[in-house]
């Protein structure tokens, strides 16, 4: 769902470009997601691409990646004022186990 997809658009860039420990980066993500209202994650999604490894990626999965994106924006851009994902349903089912 929505919540899945903006936790680990936010997980990877926490890891790849802002260089945390893949425990730390699932650990900001998820504590973006719980705290933060609708209007600042739709902020968030309407950036260019929230990620700058985008346009390294081929063209058919840029299209699929903005597709979602423009989801993901149609299901926060309601209630703008709401923590839409505060409960730990949301995003507490992922861990980092390691590798």
């Amino acid at each position: 769902g929505p919540s899945t997809a903006m936790l680990m658009i936010c997980f990877y860039e926490e890891w790849l470009d802002n260089n945390n420990s893949p425990a730390l980066a699932l650990a900001k993500a998820q504590f973006w997601l719980a705290s933060t209202t609708n209007a600042t994650k739709l902020k968030y999604l309407s950036n260019p691409v929230p990620f700058p490894r985008f346009e390294s990626l081929p063209e058919d999965v840029r299209q699929k990646v903005s597709s979602a994106l423009s989801r993901l924006q149609a299901a926060v851009m309601n209630r703008p004022e709401s923590l839409e994902f505060v409960h730990p349903y949301f995003w507490a089912g992922f861990y980092y186990a390691g590798a």
